[in-house]
């Protein structure tokens, strides 16, 4: 049950245990009182798993953990090089997830978040905000996306707060975790979504951005209000 499952993975003597067994993805794992929702959050590689009636929670859980340090495996060399944690990989390959829907984009987008951290600016991303407000998951409509509460008091506002935030927003895919370690080099500060596609647009300048936000986001909410309206 869910209740069976949060008991574990939030359990300390649990974690304790991981962070034992697994010292390399464990070495930057989130204190409990950091800030974040639960310690093991993008720990947990997303997958299709077997259980059996001897299976228990906690080795369900493990197993989870197991294919997340599995897949990390060649890339914890390269993450120490890079002056990185596994925690701050881990992070934005959560983000990259979720705000973008295939490899390419993902790792452009992964590039556009160091970029902004380099000269000092916040991430500034829609996905942790919708993370802090418990509705990331949730079907939320293109408006509501649009307009969340860049003033939120959450360490994960990454529009407020500078840096990573307190940990991963969620489980993050291989390919995003991909993206995370090798982006693809651009000089990109910013990005949008088209919010009828899906598909990303990026840009070097406020100015540049300004524009796309208006043609592939407000444009397109405007038209959908419109029709909306003529259909009634």
């Amino acid at each position: 049950t869910k209740d069976e499952f949060l008991k574990v993975v939030t359990d300390p003597a649990f974690i304790a245990q991981m962070q034992t067994t697994y010292p390399d993805l464990f070495a930057s794992l989130p204190a409990a009182d950091s800030g974040v929702k639960y310690q093991l959050e993008g720990y947990l590689f997303p997958a299709t798993y077997e259980y059996t009636k001897q299976s228990t929670m906690a080795s369900v859980v493990e197993q989870m953990i197991a294919v997340m340090n599995q897949n990390l495996q060649p890339y914890y060399a390269t993450i120490k090089t890079q002056n990185k944690t596994v925690n701050e990989i881990l992070s934005i390959a959560a983000l990259t997830e979720k705000e973008a829907n295939n490899d390419a984009d993902r790792r452009n987008v992964a590039q556009v978040f160091y970029n902004r951290l380099n000269v000092g600016m916040t991430l500034g991303s829609n996905i942790s905000i919708l993370y802090a407000e418990g509705k990331l998951g949730q079907k939320t409509t293109l408006a509501e996306d649009a307009a969340v509460d860049t003033t939120l008091d959450s360490p994960f506002n990454l529009y407020l707060h500078l840096g990573y935030g307190p940990g991963p927003v969620t489980n993050p895919s291989l390919s995003a975790i991909k993206a995370a370690v090798e982006p693809t080099d651009n000089n990109d500060l910013y990005f949008v979504a088209d919010v009828t596609t899906g598909k990303v647009y990026f840009s070097e300048t406020q100015a540049e951005h300004d524009a796309n936000v208006q043609k592939y986001v407000n444009d397109k909410l405007e038209n959908k209000a419109s029709d909306t309206e003529a259909s009634q």
